[in-house]
């Protein structure tokens, strides 16, 4: 019963959200929703994005966002699980992307990011003037992680295995974040 009513609070929030001004453009946008019950979602254009889950079993589906592309995505709710595959991150933000990216934890949902070894949670590789920026706020719950303890050397949020990562921000949400092995 509990998970039921978890979805249909992440069903209203993400409705709600589809009407309200995409952050950081300042311009009305029409959201586009994904649910990744049915797939992975790769987000190749610049705009507003929701990501839901209708099934609430860890999945393998995963987030991918293209170099450049410039994003509002709101998790409503999402739970993936890739840690068993070595090399592939849960939400990955393409290496030296120059785009903007700012993650919305949907409130009252619970997000998880489980990453294999050599991958970041929710990963972004690329540090130097000219690298986009991440920003993580909301008020949801954000768990990302790297979970292969002995030969990960990834972060739960940033860099993966022998990549240097920066312009990252957490202005919201309750985060945890797990590095593996020597990771942060």
């Amino acid at each position: 019963m509990l998970k039921k009513l978890k979805r249909l609070a992440a069903a209203i929030t993400a409705a709600a959200v589809m009407s309200v001004p995409a952050i950081g453009t300042g311009a009305e946008e029409q959201a586009v929703t994904y649910d990744l019950s049915e797939g992975s979602v790769t987000i190749s254009t610049d705009g507003t994005y929701i990501i839901t889950q209708s099934d609430s079993t860890a999945t393998t589906n995963n987030i991918t966002v293209e170099a450049g592309v410039n994003a509002d995505i709101t998790l409503s709710g999402i739970n993936i699980d890739v840690s068993g595959q070595s090399g592939v991150s849960a939400f990955k933000i393409a290496d030296n992307s120059t785009g903007n990216v700012t993650v919305i934890l949907a409130a009252n949902t619970e997000n998880t990011l489980k990453s294999g070894a050599s991958s970041a949670g929710l990963q972004k590789n690329g540090n130097g003037e000219d690298i986009g920026k991440l920003t993580i706020t909301g008020e949801g719950y954000l768990y990302a992680a790297s979970l292969n303890a002995d030969s990960s050397f990834s972060a739960g949020i940033g860099g993966s295995v022998n990549n240097s990562t920066g312009n990252i921000e957490i202005s919201g949400g309750v985060i945890e974040a797990v590095g593996g092995g020597h990771g942060a």
